[in-house]
């Protein structure tokens, strides 16, 4: 909303400028602002310029998209000949307002040229924001279709893992297994709510990673520690959906050990609008990182994809331990 007002008090300065551009032009700002009554030069200046600007905003908001790029060219000719036709009736039957009457041989002849000419500039104007922002928005749709694919992506191969994890609790026929359906049904319920939602609040987010953690706790062997600390504002920011939620998994996936005492390390801090990451746990094989899934490749491109250069990924490997660093900008 925030978004919508600051364009339309954008696009009212930009017409304020033009208008004082213009009227500039006639080189009579003086005696307008100090005598009240206006005369036919004036009339003149308002009116074409009434004129223009319902031109500009006529094709914009109906005649390009609804006539020229809906295979309706000859009707699009029509009326843009139509209104030049009542632009010229305006200044032939009202003569008074027309400011060339006694200054030039033939003054209709010249002042249909000069709006003919206007107008065109002014369609020709139109035509290349109308394409701009057409393109723009097909960029976007295309992007939002992306994400959308991407996340829709994280939902099974989640569910996949997590089932596993229930039933192997169901085979060793442990009371967790009903606790561990319980959370698996309340973190379904957040990726189905908020799946069609580009930003949510922080606060949401960090819930849902906690709901994951506990479900994750509950297969755990006692020799896993989980250090996790989250500091900051969580109520005022928002974030896109699902973004931490490959990093941690991978933590889970590929950190514990039924033989050795482990570690996972989870750590969440905002500061002024800035989010900080990290999340660390110790190599429990030799796979590289990167062949854990499609999982860090997806966040990756959702990263790009929304955040753009708002962003900073650093995945280390040493050799005992998976360290991932991300760094956000909340306000992006």
């Amino acid at each position: 909303m925030k978004t919508k007002k600051g364009k339309v008090l954008l696009e009212i300065l930009i017409w304020l400028a033009f208008l004082f551009v213009q009227f500039a032009q006639f080189n009579s700002l003086s005696p307008l602002l100090v005598n009240s009554h206006l005369n036919p030069k004036y009339w003149a200046f308002f009116i074409s310029n009434f004129l223009l600007i319902s031109f500009y905003y006529f094709n914009i908001k109906f005649a390009l998209p609804k006539l020229l790029f809906n295979k309706k060219l000859i009707l699009f000719i029509v009326i843009q000949f139509l209104y030049l036709a009542i632009c010229n009736i305006v200044f032939y039957f009202f003569p008074s307002i027309n400011p060339l009457e006694k200054v030039v041989d033939n003054p209709y002849l010249f002042i249909s040229w000069f709006i003919s000419i206007r107008l065109a500039l002014v369609l020709l104007f139109s035509l290349v924001i109308f394409i701009s922002k057409r393109t723009r928005d097909a960029e976007k749709n295309r992007m939002q279709t992306e994400i959308y694919s991407l996340r829709s992506q994280i939902n099974p191969h989640f569910l996949f893992n997590t089932l596993n994890n229930i039933y192997a609790l169901t085979l060793i026929k442990s009371d967790r297994a009903g606790e561990s359906i319980i959370l698996l049904s309340s973190i379904m319920r957040y990726m189905i709510n908020e799946q069609h939602s580009d930003f949510i609040s922080l606060r949401k987010e960090i819930d849902y990673l906690n709901a994951f953690i506990e479900l994750e706790k509950l297969r755990l062997p006692n020799n896993v520690d989980l250090d996790i600390k989250i500091d900051g504002n969580l109520n005022k920011n928002r974030i896109a959906p699902l973004i931490f939620l490959p990093f941690i998994e991978n933590a889970f996936k590929h950190g514990i050990s039924t033989n050795k005492n482990t570690i996972i390390q989870i750590y969440l801090t905002i500061t002024a609008n800035i989010l900080y990451l990290e999340v660390k746990n110790e190599k429990m094989n030799n796979k590289k990182l990167e062949s854990s899934g499609f999982g860090l490749k997806n966040v990756k491109k959702r990263l790009d994809l929304l955040y753009d250069v708002n962003y900073d990924l650093q995945v280390i490997e040493h050799e005992s331990t998976y360290t991932v660093n991300l760094k956000l900008n909340l306000n992006a």
